[in-house]
């Protein structure tokens, strides 16, 4: 089979191409995987720490004297008092999501559309506490019996949390 310079070149450009992405598509489905396989990896050497339990001494590379757990929350929850507010969406309304965390133990979640102010879907007070990066907050709604959010990150002006979805949502601190 005998063919002209440009219709093998035409050929090559056709079936070439369409191969280069074919190997483009497994490539980025071999880094995703990878990438899977590495978080799979972390999150079960986390879970096989967790599952020692307190008895057994965990191996820590600080060398500076670690803080006892109790001591750990207490500074966390010593952040998280104050108000903290996300401006976001709630069943295709505007909605605004607020924490009020008080010294005295009793925190409260609001919830309220942003049209309507006297519509507060969550509007309940109860205790509250940090265990490690979960915070939680008692309130007595008909929805829900108590709230655990992760803690992500924590500054003086933000707070980011993750729910048990895994949504992420960034809190501003309202001074």
């Amino acid at each position: 089979m005998n063919l002209d310079p440009e219709e093998r070149m035409n050929k090559i450009l056709k079936y070439g191409g369409a191969g280069l992405a074919a190997l483009l598509i497994l490539g980025v489905f071999a880094w995703r995987l990878d990438v899977a396989h590495r978080r799979a990896e972390v999150a079960e050497n986390q879970l096989a720490q967790l599952s020692q339990g307190p008895s057994k001494p965990k191996a820590t590379p600080i060398v500076r004297p670690p803080k006892s757990s109790a001591e750990e929350d207490s500074e966390t929850r010593a952040k998280l008092i104050g108000r903290w507010v996300h401006h976001g969406v709630y069943d295709g309304k505007d909605s605004t999501r607020t924490f009020i965390f008080n010294q005295n133990g009793v925190g409260e979640y609001l919830l309220q559309y942003a049209n309507s102010p006297n519509s507060r879907v969550i509007s309940e007070s109860g205790p509250w506490g940090v265990r490690g990066d979960i915070f939680y907050i008692e309130v007595k709604a008909k929805e829900m019996e108590t709230y655990y959010l992760r803690i992500i990150r924590i500054t003086p002006e933000k707070l980011v949390t993750r729910n048990h979805f895994g949504t992420e949502r960034v809190y501003d601190r309202v001074k």
